[in-house]
Parts: structure tokens; sequence; C-alpha cells
């Protein structure tokens, strides 16, 4: 009861609703009118169908509204055919309002919607280009409803000025002759192809910022130090081996891994983790079915160097080189009585 009374105090309306409210009636005084509502989300666009379903003043200018969302099996989804029966009886004009999420801003072409208004929605200049090219009618408005000085506003202002710039560009375009945009896109892919190679630049400058030998392993859940990274090798720049005989004292190994598809030089053994405290670290490959080689998770350590800690999430984040595996010459220096010239 409560509840009931709060809501029909007008003092606690709000006031992006009223906004909305009083767009749908200045565009639906006209019965011809037909509009589509943009909301974020499919839930968002429940409710507002409720809103406007339970507004005596909206029901007054007889606005039809249908719901259009993505398709799905999930409470609030739409099957395919529901989605094209709601946008047929929009085209028939059986509905004059469509709440819908984004999957309207694209490809729906109805020559007589004559109003968009997007409500709170956050999107860029793309997005807000094709939401207000829905409105295809003569005179047609289109309508952002958000806080006055919020981000959606903010971000609606930067989509036009893009918007502007996109405009401004093409008609740059369209002026040149066929020697000048030719010569322009020459040019341009010069300097992107001069910003890929300084990319690769630092990219390489990263990986050569310590020594292999200044790189310290740790297990990232408890901290134990376990090897450098003068211990490490990588093979076909996918699999990051250890080669340190005295690794296997760190880990202890679980089942064994099952993989669908097999490989030509390798096959995967037994999962690893942390002798101390259990921490998943990967699992023992072996390799052209001479050796096993614990093959290691870099999101499994944390990595300790001159410039301090981190936690890399993947190989390619890890400032020093990690050697390539050379089958010779590094397991002569692992099994030194192994004769590998018979």
């Amino acid at each position: 009861m409560e509840l009931k009374l709060l809501a029909s105090n007008a003092r606690y309306e709000n006031p992006k609703l009223a906004r909305l409210q009083r767009t749908l009636l200045d565009e639906f005084s006209d019965k011809n009118s037909r509009g589509i509502l943009f909301s974020k989300t499919r839930r968002g666009t429940h409710c507002l169908y409720d809103w406007v379903n339970s507004n005596s003043e909206l029901l007054r200018v007889s606005i039809k509204a249908g719901i259009l969302t993505g398709a799905g099996t999930g409470a609030n989804h739409m099957t395919q055919n529901g989605q094209k029966e709601t946008i047929q009886q929009f085209r028939d004009g059986i509905l004059n309002l469509l709440i819908s999420t984004s999957v309207a801003e694209e490809g729906l072409d109805i020559p007589e919607c004559n109003l968009v208004v997007r409500y709170g929605l956050l999107t860029n200049e793309i997005a807000q280009q094709q939401a207000s090219g829905r409105a295809r009618a003569m005179n047609s408005i289109y309508s952002v409803v958000a806080e006055e000085g919020g981000r959606e506003l903010r971000r609606e202002l930067i989509n036009e000025y893009l918007e502007s710039l996109t405009a401004k560009a093409i008609d740059q375009v369209q002026q040149m002759s066929p020697r000048e945009f030719r010569h322009k896109i020459s040019e341009l892919q010069q300097i992107a192809v001069l910003i890929r190679i300084q990319a690769e630049r630092k990219k390489d400058e990263r990986k050569q910022r310590y020594s292999p030998g200044q790189a310290q392993f740790q297990c990232r859940e408890c901290f134990l130090p376990v090897c450098s990274g003068e211990d490490l090798r990588k093979i076909e720049n996918t699999h990051h081996v250890n080669i340190n005989p005295e690794f296997v004292r760190h880990y202890r190994t679980g089942g064994q891994v099952s993989l669908e598809r097999n490989f030509e030089d390798w096959e995967p053994g037994r999962v690893i983790s942390c002798n101390k405290c259990g921490k998943d670290w990967g699992m023992e490959i072996r390799f052209r079915n001479v050796v096993i080689l614990p093959c290691l998770k870099i999101k499994s350590f944390s990595l300790k160097t001159p410039g301090g800690k981190s936690t890399p999430k993947q190989w390619k984040d890890v400032e020093f080189q990690v050697k390539e595996f050379d089958f010779l010459e590094d397991m002569s220096s692992r099994f030194p009585d192994l004769d590998l010239d018979d």
C-alpha cells in the first residue's frame, strides 16, 4: 500500500520517464505516427512496455506498443518467428510503437517510421547513425532521453561530432581526383606499415628488457620460488617447457590429460601441480617419444625481475626472451650420459 502511495506521488516521478512521456504525446498526437523506442536491455524493454500500457495519457493517444528483442531461448528472448510477426504488425500499423533493443538498429526499414527515441542508451557514433536511420518518414524526429549532463548525453554529443567529421571526410574523398585518391591510399598504407613496424620494435624491446637469468618464477598461489627464465624453452612458439631436471621436485603429477586431436611431435602426459599448495601448473608432454617435459601455464606463476613483481596473463607478456628449444643441445645438457649421435 505504501509503495502505491509513493508511486502515485509526482515528487517521486522519474524525470526521464516524464520527458519520454512528453515526447511520445507530442508525436502521437498525429494518429499516423509510428516510432521505435530503444532501450539497453531486454528487461528494460519489458519495463518500458509495462509503463506504456499502464500510462493513461499514452493510451489516450492510442499508442499500441510491441516488444522487439534478440532471438534466443531465455525468458526474455524472442523466437525468430516472433520477431518477424512483430515487425510485420509494425509495418501493417497494428502496432505503432516498437520498444526494442539494438536488434532493430540495423536493417529494419519502415518508410512510415517518423520517430526514434533512445532511452538512456550509451553507444558509439555508428550505432547512433543506424538508430537515427530507422526514422524514414518526412519530418522525422530523433530524440535522446538522458539525464542532463550525464554520460549518455555527453556520449551522444560526441557521436554527433564524430558523425559530422565522418561526413566531412566523405565529402573530401568524393572531391578527390582518381590520381589523388590512389596517392592518398598509398600514403595511408605506408603509414600503417610504419606504425606496425614500430609496434613490433617496441614489442621486441620489451622482450629484451631483462636477461632470462634475471627472471625468477614463483608459484602464484604460495609464492614458492621454482625456477628462472634460464630453465625455460619454447617449442614451436606454443609450448613453454622447463628443461631443468631439478624442476621435477617442485611439482606432483595427477591424472592423464586427454585431447581430441593427435600431434606429430608430442603427446599430452599427466597434469602437474605445485608440490606445496596444489596449484595447477599445466601438464607434462612427451616430446618426440623420447623425453617427458613439464609444460607450464604462465597464469600459474608470478614473475620477479629487477623491475619488481608481475603476474603475466600470457607468455607474450613476459619481459625476457624465452629461448627456442634445441633438441640436441638441450637434451645433451639435460642428459649428459645420453648418446644422441648414434
